[in-house]
C-alpha cells in the first residue's frame, strides 16, 4: 500500500505546485537567478538553452521583465529588493517552472495594493487560459 501511495504522491508531484502565503526566497538572489535556481531543481534534464528560455518566457508572462536584475530582498534584513507585488508575481512564476497542470494558491493577493492584486490575477487568469492549467486559490475576505 505505501509503495502505492508513494507512487501517486511522486505522479501528483511532477503536474501539482504550491504558492504559499508567505514566501521563502534567497534574498540575495536577484529575480532572474532565483527562476534559474528553480528551473535547475524541477528540470535537471534540460540544456541550459531550454532552461534560459523558459525562464525568460515565465518572466514575460509574470511582468518581471523589468525587475529581473533586481535582488528580492528582505524587508526584516534591511536588504532593499522588489515590491511585494513583484514578490507575490515571483512565487507564481516559481510554480509555473514546472509547468503543472494544477496551481494551488494560498492568498495569492494579500499584502498587495489593488493594482498589484489586479496584475496577479491577470496573470493566474492567463495561465489558465493560455496553458489549461487548474487553480484552486484560497482568499480570505475580513468583513
Amino acid at each position: 500500500a505505501s509503495l502505492i501511495r508513494s507512487a501517486l504522491f511522486q505522479n501528483f508531484r511532477g503536474k501539482a505546485s504550491y504558492v504559499c502565503q508567505e514566501n521563502q526566497f534567497m534574498e540575495v538572489f536577484s529575480v532572474r537567478e532565483t527562476l534559474d535556481f528553480q528551473a535547475k531543481l524541477v528540470r535537471p534534464n534540460s540544456d541550459s538553452l531550454e532552461r534560459d528560455q523558459l525562464v525568460m518566457k515565465v518572466l514575460e508572462d509574470m511582468g518581471l521583465e523589468s525587475c529581473q536584475d533586481t535582488v528580492v530582498g528582505s524587508v526584516e534584513l534591511g536588504i532593499r529588493g522588489i515590491s511585494s507585488g513583484q514578490n507575490k508575481r515571483l512565487a507564481l512564476a516559481m510554480a509555473l517552472i514546472s509547468n503543472p497542470s494544477l496551481i494551488l494558491l494560498d492568498e495569492p493577493t494579500s499584502k498587495v495594493d489593488s493594482s498589484g492584486a489586479l496584475h496577479i490575477m491577470k496573470a493566474i487568469k492567463s495561465q489558465a487560459d493560455e496553458k489549461g492549467s487548474n487553480l484552486t486559490i484560497f482568499i480570505q475576505n475580513y468583513i
